[in-house]
């Protein structure tokens, strides 16, 4: 594989190639090898941007558990009043104290679920300019950033950036319609850009433009995902 200095063209090549690529060839990956996200607006494609693969992907989903009632049954005793048996729980102490018994329950330090999570994946778009820095990559640069920051509106007020909930009798979504495609077996949508970390190269063409940049999107669903969520999200490749 060429190394990074060796894929580029000197100076002088810069007028004839805009992008300043020696070898401005684009590589045909196939669509079961690239991620895809892709953004609407009011209704129309404000973005689409693919990369290839990396070696190694990951999808992350997590679930919350707490035991809320793993705790002396003196606890949950009350005295004259409803007032918390105190006694009752300095007896019990002395007799853990004394033998080693405690009043805690088994069955009673059993797991209650308290939450789920959302999908996360973190996907990094790998650009390179093949004609034109300023669309290809600055340009991209610039819109990616845009769907974490937020947008002003009389003068003075912040509107968030990304989707929001519809009114409750409407159902889904609106503001941005973002979806995921992983290859073809893997789409999540609605979703969430929740971050945007751009590193791009000091090779410049001849108007000062980087002409490639990684960009890592770290996306995450915008509901709590569930079992029938998953169903939806792997249904490419399952149906």
């Amino acid at each position: 594989m060429a190394s990074i200095g060796s894929m580029y063209a000197p100076a002088a090549l810069f007028v004839n190639n805009p992008a300043g690529r020696a070898d401005a060839v684009k590589p045909n990956v196939p669509d079961i090898y690239r991620a895809e996200l892709i953004v609407k607006r009011d209704g129309a494609e404000f973005l689409r941007i693919d990369t290839p693969l990396p070696e190694n992907y990951m999808l992350s989903l997590a679930t919350s558990w707490d035991n809320p009632f793993n705790q002396p049954l003196s606890n949950f005793a009350t005295g004259a009043g409803g007032a918390p048996g105190k006694a009752l729980d300095v007896a019990s102490t002395g007799v853990t104290a004394a033998t080693g018994f405690t009043t805690l329950n088994k069955w009673l330090s059993g797991g209650v679920w308290t939450g789920g999570s959302m999908m996360k994946l973190d996907i990094p778009f790998v650009i390179q300019a093949y004609e034109n820095p300023k669309l290809e990559v600055v340009t991209l640069m610039r819109d990616l950033m845009k769907l974490v920051a937020p947008s002003e509106y009389m003068g003075q007020f912040l509107r968030a950036p990304g989707p929001y909930m519809k009114a409750p009798n409407a159902g889904g979504v609106a503001g941005d319609e973002i979806t995921v495609n992983i290859g073809k077996f893997f789409t999540m949508s609605p979703c969430i850009i929740d971050s945007v970390t751009e590193t791009f190269d000091t090779q410049l063409d001849h108007n000062g433009d980087p002409i490639g940049v990684t960009i890592n999107v770290s996306v995450i669903s915008f509901f709590t995902t569930t079992q029938e969520d998953l169903d939806r999200f792997f249904a490419p490749s399952l149906g």
